[in-house]
């Protein structure tokens, strides 16, 4: 074995064997069973079988060696067979360096942790050179300008008596003083004798060692109307999207402005709203080397007489301070209105409750990133140019540090995209430290509630690149809502079955962005007077492209040509979209009915299922964009989102999610009304013969007793 890497494969190899949890009981009777074989047709993909030989060639640079390799992909697998079993061991039963150490790896994520919320560090604290450079009202939609010029209005609910914050500890206090004097010299707080409201200040490490300060304003907030959703936020969501040919030149780009919410001038009426900690002109004389009567200039309110040295003052941010609820959706405001500014289209952006933009300009905007993809570099490079000469107009100076242009690659969000390879996928280390955190923690049992929490909302921002990962998670949820959040307990061995069959999926995490959308339209539905219907409509690969990009968005839904038998159609609300196809185009694959009463939520979610079925018992349609049509609104939620809070769902939704998992298919399900839904008169057991697919020809069958793996011909 090669050094280095056996404390990471002995404890992966401890978690599996002896993590006394439901899946690593299932791990081990799993390897050492024997394959079966059945002499039947075989239509499920699960259970897969274990890997016992490495044969897969592995690119030049890879230092993990083979028995590591195979210990992860066979846990990887066998995390997907209990996925598609809804962790249930009796189905399964019935189906057959130092740098990787994963000591203490968790207790990044732990209260107590050194490198959670580090020592306050007055000189590593990055300030902008000038604060408040950038006016957002100038920027901003009208609308969300006038919410946030009269604080009576923002501050309606307030509740003055939980407003005030102790003072800053002692033990941190001269860094504190060290760290207000420079705010004051740079514009980014004035000194008041009366505040409205007072919050803590803690400060996170960074990666390149500097600090943030981080205002807490979460009691001001909670006394604060309720801001808007921020514009058109690109998370990795929204990556899933791309599409990437083979061979096509992507022209990749990045700008981050630098401190953003320090350059944004908050309203002079919401300053008194944003005090922190106490300090007196004393201390501050102490570290500034003045005098206080030359200090007298940094008080905003000390009206005509000089103020006392010993007097407290409460510095007040000048700009919008990060940690307060309304921050963001004025920075997301204003960086938006900077890239319309540059010439950016509206139809550009990506956000999820758009249409995936399908131009040779895409663009994303989360709060202070702004990334590009360009398909033509002339283009790329005169945006980039725009932009950068419209942020310094407004007054926000961009990062150079991290300028990214043109390139083939870069890492945005968190996730590495790709033009080369056509992937977009977490950045390994941030994805490597957060598994070797999670074997950590299962080979320990315990841990507080917050800490995986933590752990928790790292790794689901990760799955948004996967969304049918989501569906792992359920009892954790009621872990880490525990309380004390704060006392270490031990791991239930569903919440350890579920982060271990998490973590050893985790290589699934990625997006594939050469996925094409397959050319076909597929309809399900279910009905309880009878059973289920799946239909389907070959069409070109654009026509499923188009239809699919109706996904996941609000309100919008399809129509088809209605015949005269058909029923008329009802007021719907939202945004329809009229197919111009008949109904009667559709071939009807599956009219069967249910062999046990269920709630129609249920049977509803059979059907996707069983369309998923159908749809990948064929090889040829593995690695595909599906265009699915549901007329089930809840469902349809459940399987985009990925997850389900519904007991009587979550196990099918699981098998949704390891089949798509497995088969590297993204679902793009569309709601369909039901008087629209081609699938609706199968699923009632009322269909035209003539709708029927065909029946396997003889020399299919004969086909498939040579090649057991061929589809027949329909």
């Amino acid at each position: 074995m090669r050094q280095g890497f056996g404390d990471l494969e002995q404890a992966i190899a401890d978690v599996l064997k002896y993590g006394g949890n439901p899946f690593s009981c299932y791990f081990q009777q799993w390897m050492g069973g024997s394959p079966s074989v059945n002499k039947f047709r075989q239509r499920e993909i699960f259970p897969l079988s274990p890997v016992r030989t490495w044969f897969f060639q592995v690119g030049e640079g890879s230092i993990l060696p083979v028995s590591l390799r195979l210990l992860m992909l066979n846990a990887c697998i066998a995390g997907m067979n209990f996925l598609a079993a809804d962790f249930n061991l009796h189905v399964l039963s019935e189906a057959s360096s130092g740098q990787l150490s994963v000591c203490n790896a968790f207790e990044q994520f732990e209260e107590q942790s050194p490198d959670r919320y580090p020592k306050l560090r007055a000189e590593a604290v990055d300030l902008p050179a000038v604060a408040g450079t950038c006016d957002p009202s100038l920027l901003i939609p009208t609308e969300l300008a006038a919410a946030i010029e009269n604080p009576s209005a923002l501050f309606a609910s307030r509740k003055a008596e939980v407003w005030l914050q102790g003072p800053f500890p002692k033990g941190e206090k001269l860094e504190y003083v060290n760290l207000v004097w420079r705010q004051l010299q740079c514009g980014k707080t004035r000194l008041r004798i009366h505040v409205n409201a007072t919050g803590g200040v803690f400060c996170v490490g960074k990666s390149n060692g500097r600090q943030r300060e981080v205002w807490d304003g979460s009691l001001v907030s909670a006394g604060a109307a309720r801001p808007p959703a921020p514009a058109r936020l690109a998370n990795p969501s929204c990556f899933a999207d791309l599409q990437f040919a083979p061979g096509q030149r992507v022209y990749m780009s990045k700008r981050d402005i630098h401190t953003c919410f320090d350059i944004l001038h908050a309203p002079d009426a919401l300053q008194p709203y944003f005090g922190r900690p106490p300090i007196t002109l004393q201390e501050l004389a102490q570290v500034s080397k003045l005098s206080v009567s030359s200090l007298q200039q940094f008080v905003a309110d000390k009206g005509d007489g000089p103020v006392s040295a010993r007097e407290n003052l409460y510095p007040a941010s000048t700009v919008w301070p990060m940690g307060f609820s309304w921050s963001s959706c004025i920075a997301q405001a204003a960086t938006l209105a900077c890239c319309v500014e540059a010439g950016v289209c509206t139809s550009s952006f990506m956000d999820l409750d758009s249409p995936p933009p399908s131009g040779p300009e895409i663009c994303g905007v989360a709060t202070d990133d702004t990334f590009f993809f360009h398909f033509d570099k002339e283009l790329g490079r005169k945006r980039l140019s725009d932009l950068d000469a419209v942020l310094a107009a407004n007054g926000m100076p961009k990062n150079a540090t991290k300028d990214v242009s043109l390139q083939s690659s870069m890492t945005a969000l968190g996730c590495c995209i790709d033009a080369e390879t056509g992937t977009a996928q977490p950045e390994p280390s941030k994805v490597t430290a957060l598994f070797r955190a999670w074997i950590d923690l299962l080979n320990k049992g315990r841990a507080s509630p917050r800490s995986v929490s933590r752990a928790l909302g790292l790794h689901q921002w990760f799955c948004l690149l996967q969304r049918p990962a989501f569906c792992v998670f359920d009892a954790v949820y009621e872990f880490v809502r525990r309380e004390p959040s704060s006392v270490s307990a031990d791991l239930p061995s569903s919440v350890g079955a579920e982060l271990a069959v998490a973590a050893f999926i985790m290589p699934l995490l990625c997006a594939d962005l050469r996925r094409t959308f397959l050319p076909q339209l597929t309809a399900c539905d279910a009905a309880p007077a009878f059973g289920f219907g799946v239909a389907y409509m070959r069409c070109s690969r654009a026509v499923a492209a188009e239809v699919g990009a109706l996904a996941e968005r609000r309100g919008d839904y399809v129509k088809f040509y209605l015949g005269p038998d058909d029923p008329a159609p009802k007021d719907r609300l939202g945004v329809p979209h009229l197919l111009p196809y008949p109904k009667q185009r559709f071939k009807v694959a599956i009219s069967a009915r249910a062999r046990y009463k269920a709630h129609s939520g249920v049977l509803e979610a059979h059907g996707l299922l069983l369309a998923l079925k159908w749809l990948l018992r064929k090889r040829g349609n593995f690695h595909h964009r599906l265009a699915i049509l549901i007329d089930a609104k809840a469902v349809l939620g459940a399987a985009s989102k990925g997850r389900s809070s519904a007991p009587v769902i979550r196990g099918i939704v699981r098998q949704v999610g390891a089949l798509l998992m497995a088969t590297n298919c993204l679902l793009r399900g569309i709601y369909v009304p039901s008087e629209h839904n081609p699938a609706d008169e199968p699923s009632r057991g009322k269909w035209h013969r003539g709708n029927r697919a065909r029946k396997v020809q003889k020399s299919s069958l004969k086909r498939r007793r040579q090649d057991p793996f061929a589809t027949p011909k329909v």
